[in-house]
């Protein structure tokens, strides 16, 4: 039995030696496959996890208002379709914020809108983030915590305060706690009152990133763009969870009146992206699985 199995390693040995190219071809395609299908259950289950988080530390009953209207087939490519650009033309406007306000049911409304333009600090400008108007119940929605100062307020009188993300307090000032120091943006003079803890969880959009972002009033953001700021979101705090679907179902009408009649935008319940993202990621994964069920193939072929 021993001289069989010994004679038999010898045999394959050889075998694989005198096809060094199909040997090769197996081993590769063996290795890709394994490797591919490990990579995309890991990272998959990595993304729905910070997607859980996220939702966890927002909230369930955060509701999401984003321009365009967004698809609502099922399935794989159903999910990949509600993730798509916004219409040309479609856009959320300063009046949009308002009819939200005046909507049933709802507590709390916070645009979220990007100004152009460029950070001057000493008459040198050197800010590579982004500025981001919001109104005064920004950290209380999105239940997060200045770390050093505190976030302005709707009783605020003055109009130049500005609240940084933990990065920019480096890069810009360079130093931790910047409370006090001035900067200058369109021609207006900021002076910076709070700085963010860490935002752990990024925003379920990518426009922006919060820890390397600049925080201004929203109206004041009006003033010096020329209501020209484009809202890119907008979140609303429901009364109460209980009162979400209501609340939903007020902002869809007052927003349609908003635009005229026309539907485009969409009202998302925030927990409703971790169906989108499980969708996308289901589609992503059955893509590089295919691949890797190829590269097997491959493998068998050179068997």
């Amino acid at each position: 039995m021993r001289s069989f199995t010994k004679g038999s390693i010898s045999s394959a040995v050889k075998t694989i030696r005198s096809n060094r190219a199909r040997s090769f071809t197996t081993m590769l395609g063996i290795i890709i496959g394994v490797v591919s299908a490990i990579v995309v259950v890991g990272i998959g289950e990595g993304a729905r996890v910070q997607v859980r988080d996220q939702i966890g530390q927002l909230g369930k009953d955060l509701i999401i208002i984003r321009p365009g209207s967004q698809t609502s087939s099922s399935g794989l490519f159903g999910s990949l379709g509600a993730l798509k650009a916004p219409a040309i033309g479609a856009r959320l406007t300063p009046q949009d914020v308002a009819a939200a306000e005046q909507a049933k049911h709802v507590a709390a409304v916070v645009p979220l809108g990007i100004i152009d333009g460029n950070i001057s600090v000493d008459k040198a400008s050197k800010f590579s983030g982004q500025v981001v108007a919001t109104s005064s119940s920004f950290a209380e929605v999105l239940h997060q915590e200045v770390e050093f100062g505190g976030f302005f307020n709707s009783n605020a009188t003055v109009s130049d305060m500005a609240v940084i993300g933990p990065n920019v307090a480096a890069d810009l000032f360079g130093e931790a706690v910047p409370l006090g120091r001035a900067f200058s943006f369109r021609g207006h003079d900021f002076v910076v009152t709070g700085v963010f803890k860490p935002f752990e969880a990024a925003p379920l959009t990518s426009q922006v990133d919060f820890n390397n972002a600049i925080f201004i009033p929203f109206d004041v953001a009006e003033d010096i763009s020329a209501n020209s700021a484009s809202i890119y979101e907008i979140l609303v705090q429901p009364t109460d969870g209980d009162q979400q679907d209501a609340a939903i179902q007020s902002l869809n009408a007052k927003l349609a009146a908003s635009h005229g009649g026309s539907r485009n935008f969409t009202v998302q319940q925030q927990s409703q992206s971790l169906g989108v993202t499980n969708g996308i990621l289901s589609l992503l994964a059955a893509l590089v699985l295919a691949a890797a069920a190829t590269s097997l193939l491959v493998g068998g072929v050179g068997i």
